[in-house]
Formats: C-alpha cells, sequence, structure tokens
C-alpha cells in the first residue's frame, strides 16, 4: 500500500513538473539574466564584481537591453559557480536549460511535500492547488532559483519527518546558501529534538563556503557579507508586489507611484523595527514547538515569510514546504486560501491600474496586498496549534504505555 502511495505521489509531481515546463514562457529579461552576468564575470576572474551593481549592469546590458536594469546577485559566492557553469553557452539556451531545471525542481519539491501528506484524498488537493496557485505558476517567468530553494527546503522537512538529521543539515546548508533566511526557517530547531539537523546544517555550510573560496576567492565572500548587511538602507521597497510586513508599513508612508519606482531604499524606523519586533516571537515558537521538530520548522517557514523585508509574491511557494506539518483542517484551508491566489494576479494588476489612475483609492490595492501576510500569519498559528497537539498526543500514549 504504501509503495502504491509512493508512485501515486510520484505520477503527480512529474505531471505538475511537465506542465509547469510546457506553460513556461520565454522572457527577454529575467532575474537569471543577472545569474548569467554573475557567470561572466566569474569565468573572466572578476567573481568579486558579481556583488558590484554598476558592473553586473554594464555586463548585463553588454548581453541586451530591453531597457529594464538587472538585479542584484542575492545568492552566496558557491552559486557562482553553477553560475559560470550556465555562462558557458549562449544565454538563450542557458536560459532554456534553467527553465528545465526550474520545472523539475518544483516538481521534485511537491513529490517531497506528498511524500510527507497521508492519504489519497489530501495528495490530489495539494497538486491542484499547486497547479492553480499564482505562487507556482509564476516561477518559470522570474526564471530565479526559488524553485530550487523549495525542494531544498522541502526535503528538509522530510529527513526531519523521518528523523534523518544528516539529510537535512545537507538539505538545508544548501538551502541557506541560496538565500541567506533560509536559516530563520531551520533555527527553531535548536530548542528541539533535532539539533542535531542544526548542527549539520553549520558545519555542512561551512564547508561549502570553505570550498567555494578556494575557486572563487575570499574577496566575493567579503562583498556578500557587507551586502546581507544592507549596507546602511533598510532592505526593502515598497513594491506592490512583496509580502512581507515591513513592505506593507513602507506602502503605508509612501504614495502608490512610489509603489512601482525604481529599486530604492525605505529609510524609516517602522520598516527596520518590524523584523527586529518579530524575534522574540520566533524565540517564543521555537520553544513551544521544542519536541515537535516539524511543526517548528513550519513555523520557522511561515515567521520568515512574514517577518524578513525580502519576501515577494513568488517566495511565498516555499509555504507548501511547511503544511504537512499542520493538522489536517489546517491543511486544507490553508490549500483553499493558495488555489484562490490563482485570482490574485489579475485582480491585483487591475486594481493598481485603477488606484495610479485616480478612479479607486489606494486603500482598495492596500487591502489586497495584506492577503499573503494573512496567510502566513494563518499557517503560523496552525503549526503552532498543531505541534503542541501532536506533542501533547505523544505524551499521552507515552504514559499509558
Amino acid at each position: 500500500m504504501e509503495r502504491r502511495a509512493a508512485w501515486v505521489a510520484v505520477a503527480l509531481a512529474a505531471v505538475v513538473a511537465v506542465t509547469t515546463w510546457l506553460r513556461a514562457p520565454a522572457p527577454a529579461h529575467s532575474d537569471f539574466c543577472s545569474y548569467y552576468a554573475a557567470g561572466l564575470l566569474t569565468r573572466e576572474g572578476r567573481a568579486a564584481e558579481a556583488y558590484d551593481a554598476a558592473e553586473l549592469e554594464r555586463t548585463h546590458r553588454a548581453l541586451h537591453d530591453v531597457g529594464r536594469r538587472a538585479g542584484p546577485f542575492l545568492y552566496s559566492p558557491l552559486l557562482l559557480l553553477p553560475s559560470a557553469a550556465f555562462a558557458t553557452a549562449p544565454l538563450p539556451a542557458a536560459a532554456a536549460a534553467n527553465r528545465a531545471l526550474g520545472a523539475a525542481a518544483m516538481g521534485a519539491g511537491l513529490l517531497l511535500v506528498l511524500l510527507a501528506v497521508p492519504g489519497l484524498r489530501d495528495r490530489l488537493a495539494l497538486t491542484a492547488a499547486f497547479l492553480v496557485a499564482h505562487t507556482s505558476s509564476v516561477q518559470l517567468g522570474y526564471e530565479n532559483w526559488t524553485t530550487i530553494l523549495f525542494a531544498l527546503l522541502a526535503g528538509a522537512a522530510l529527513a526531519l519527518r523521518r528523523e534523518r538529521p544528516l539529510a537535512a543539515g545537507l538539505l538545508g546548508a544548501g538551502a541557506v546558501h541560496l538565500k541567506a533566511f533560509a536559516l530563520f526557517a531551520l533555527a527553531p530547531l535548536v530548542a528541539g529534538a533535532r539539533r542535531r539537523a542544526l548542527a549539520w546544517t553549520v558545519v555542512a555550510g561551512a564547508l561549502l563556503a570553505l570550498g567555494s573560496a578556494l575557486v572563487v576567492g575570499v574577496e566575493p565572500w567579503r562583498r556578500f557579507a557587507a551586502q546581507l548587511s544592507g549596507a546602511g538602507d533598510a532592505g526593502v521597497t515598497p513594491y506592490y508586489n512583496k509580502c512581507s510586513l515591513a513592505a506593507n508599513l513602507a506602502r503605508l508612508s509612501s504614495e502608490p507611484r512610489e509603489w512601482v519606482a525604481a529599486r530604492a531604499p525605505v529609510e524609516s524606523l517602522p520598516v527596520r523595527a518590524v523584523f527586529w519586533a518579530g524575534l522574540p516571537l520566533a524565540a517564543w515558537g521555537a520553544w513551544r514547538l521544542r519536541a515537535a521538530p516539524e511543526a517548528a520548522f513550519a513555523f520557522g517557514l511561515a515567521w520568515t515569510l512574514l517577518f524578513v523585508p525580502q519576501i515577494w509574491e513568488h517566495t511565498e511557494l516555499l509555504l507548501f514546504a511547511a503544511l504537512p506539518a499542520l493538522l489536517p483542517r489546517w491543511r486544507l484551508a490553508a490549500l483553499a486560501l493558495l488555489a484562490a491566489t490563482f485570482f490574485y494576479a489579475g485582480l491585483q494588476q487591475q486594481l493598481l491600474r485603477e488606484v495610479l489612475s485616480g478612479a479607486r483609492p489606494a486603500a482598495a490595492l492596500g487591502a489586497l496586498l495584506w492577503f499573503y501576510p494573512s496567510l502566513n500569519l494563518l499557517v503560523l498559528g496552525a503549526a503552532l496549534q498543531s505541534g503542541v497537539r501532536r506533542a501533547a498526543g505523544g505524551r499521552a500514549r507515552a504514559r499509558a504505555a
């Protein structure tokens, strides 16, 4: 029976991967252009300049000019190595390979989530929500590596469930190198029964950093550390499609025209303070869930999506990795809301046009932009309740035995 269920999960994940790949756009400009430019600099022996915004922009413009700025390279220097590998091929071929990799990563991530969810009904509901959710459908248009981050975190969550701390640590280390904020999803494990997983994350992450420094040098790491520190700015722009609490606070203090302006730091105490104000909640949740590592991970992931400033709509894909830890009723409620985001983008764009034209007040769009923070808050609370109840049930069974 278990083998049959696993094959059902494989089939569902394969359908999603193929469907995702077939409907993937081939945009003229995407996040991958920045990765490719960073790879070119690395191949030329100028890896540190991948973290120089002006030099990365010049390299990007030499590839093609579509009237849009290149985004920064927001990954650790370890990721300069695959970027350099992609840069051995022409940009169109490299971008096509990256889209295929993204589709495969989404299928793999979904498979790992499905394997952690019991019951055919819940697996079918999860697959259906994944197929239609806005957070999934937009992924390959960005052509970034959030898809790989999703697969790594889903794998780490499954490894925690199956009590494999080494596997969880290795996958967690890869996730942290992809996005440093992944460490906040893993940090609650320090208070509970999976400290070994966190220890392996630290050890493996350090070894990966050391190995990459031997190849690309120490200077890229110094510049990456400076980038993480924020270089004196708040690290968030009031883009209308950012989802964190900090971004929403930034929008409350700015005009709608600024929501779609070019990148600029938002210097305000509320924006800076919201992340630090959330840390006591993270510590309290970690302590409450110290006997429930899966729920602690889900809590940490939802906390990350809520409080880390640089969270975009497409980053909300990671929320699927938290769902297996929830009690069934909470999981289905979250899936229903994620499926409803199928209508989110169209409504968002329509409201934005009307707000910018003056046909509607800014509050009309502002109310919609609280949807993802509210969903993350729901999952945060659901992870807390699910973990506490399951831990209490486990203690009761132990006493009865």
